[in-house]
């Protein structure tokens, strides 16, 4: 059974996307690299002899079985979720049929990847029983898979915005889908590309399932923002900072080495590009009083006055208790006052 584009994420008849979202081991996590053991060229190639059709059930080794960057959105593993299966990988009676996809004459991954990996651990000659649907089917578990777990990768559904838009979706619909205001669709595809890339600097990542959306987004904004300087104002000898930005990149990687977030940030220096400041604002009017250089302003209204955020800390917290000792003070005249 197929749908359209507009269609398949509405509609509850979808046979083929209930029957596998109901046989599908509910936890997914990602992988780091397009194959569960980390080889691109792994998976059954069947030269001359085409694949079953979809619908069809049959066993496979799961090493055997790949995952798509293109389809699939998960990157990495969090080691948490494989020790989590380990009791569902122990009993053979609680094993369902994994949903694949034919790719490019393999059978990829639609669902089931963090069970397989815990698989694979556990036997490397495993095997397990497949369910084979359409691709509208499986994007349409990607998505419901997506919407409503509570543990996913931080990436999942940036990489998720770009599949939909790879797959034709227009922006609004997209945006409709992933809950996102259908102009952000392109901010996070851009994120989504930049990702995907730097593909070699994201696998010597620790923890990768971690990194968050605004780590790539830096990188993304950091080049613009350094291309836009490279027109306006050239360097004079030697490569443009853009090339000398994406040789950083190329260095890490060459190292080999795996790294931090935050170490990377410290040798890109993503932090020093985030020119931008945020401007305080102060409520109320200024106070003006002679010898006073430091800016006060009051709010009579709502009984309150704000300084400078340069003020210096100390200087504010002794301020604070000046305040405070005046309204004891002032508490204490009130009081002798009223006894007299």
């Amino acid at each position: 059974m197929a749908y359209t584009q507009n269609e398949f994420f509405e509609n509850d008849a979808n046979e083929n996307a209930g029957a596998a979202s109901e046989a599908r081991e509910t936890t997914r996590t990602d992988c780091a690299k397009p194959v569960l053991d980390g080889t691109v060229d792994d998976g059954p190639v069947f030269d001359g002899t085409p694949l079953q059709g979809v619908g069809h059930n049959h066993k496979v080794y799961v090493r055997d079985l790949v995952l798509d960057p293109g389809f699939h959105e998960r990157r990495s593993f969090d080691p948490d979720d494989i020790v989590r299966l380990s009791p569902l990988v122990a009993d053979p009676a609680l094993h369902r049929p994994v949903p694949v996809i034919e790719k490019g004459g393999r059978f990829a991954y639609v669902d089931s990847t963090v069970f397989c990996k815990a698989l694979l651990e556990t036997d490397p000659n495993a095997m397990v029983e497949i369910e084979i649907v359409s691709e509208s089917d499986g994007l349409a578990i990607r998505f419901r898979d997506i919407a409503r777990r509570a543990r996913h990768e931080s990436m999942s559904k940036v990489r998720l915005a770009c599949m939909l838009v790879d797959a034709d979706f227009s922006g609004e619909r997209a945006g409709d889908l992933l809950g996102v205001n259908g102009p952000r669709i392109s901010q996070l595809v851009a994120v989504a590309r930049t990702e995907a890339e730097f593909e070699a600097l994201a696998n010597l990542i620790i923890n990768r399932s971690r990194v968050t959306p605004r780590f790539w987004s830096s990188i993304h904004d950091t080049r613009i923002a350094l291309s836009k300087l490279d027109e306006k104002k050239p360097e004079k000898t030697g490569p443009s900072r853009v090339q000398k930005f994406e040789e950083d990149i190329a260095q890490i990687v060459a190292d080999g080495e795996p790294t931090s977030v935050d170490e990377i940030r410290k040798r890109l220096k993503l932090n020093d590009t985030r020119t931008a400041r945020k401007t305080v604002r102060m409520r109320g009017t200024r106070v003006s009083l002679p010898d006073l250089d430091v800016r006060l302003h009051s709010d009579e209204g709502r009984r309150s006055f704000s300084v400078d955020p340069s003020y210096p800390t100390s200087d504010f917290k002794a301020l604070i208790t000046a305040v405070a000792e005046f309204l004891i003070e002032q508490q204490r005249s009130k009081g002798s006052a009223a006894k007299n």
